[in-house]
């Protein structure tokens, strides 16, 4: 929860920037932002990142997956059409055997 948060404040989205108050507006607007953060990690983890010297990636999965998908709608590339099926339920369901 605390990386959807800080990336939804600072290292992103700037949801704060926007300044709105009416509940409804805000309610939609977070439910947009967080639908596209996890596009953006479904994204990210599908791509390869070098390594840092102790091992961790140089960039985070939300950063990568943010910045494939703003250059795949700005290329209007054909990976977008795969970038779209990510978020089909095929894909986002968990693993039968994760017992839940």
């Amino acid at each position: 929860m605390e990386c959807l948060f800080r990336a939804l404040k600072t290292k992103g989205f700037q949801l704060e920037a926007t300044h709105m108050t009416l509940h409804d507006h805000v309610e939609r607007l977070l439910c947009l932002l967080t639908l596209t953060y996890t596009w953006c990690v479904l994204v990210g983890i599908t791509l390869d990142c070098p390594k840092k010297a102790h091992g961790r990636r140089a960039w985070s999965v939300v950063k990568m997956g943010s910045r494939e998908l703003v250059r795949s709608f700005s290329r209007e590339s054909a990976r977008l059409c795969d970038l779209i099926d990510l978020l089909m339920s095929s894909h986002t369901n968990y693993p039968e055997t994760v017992g839940y």
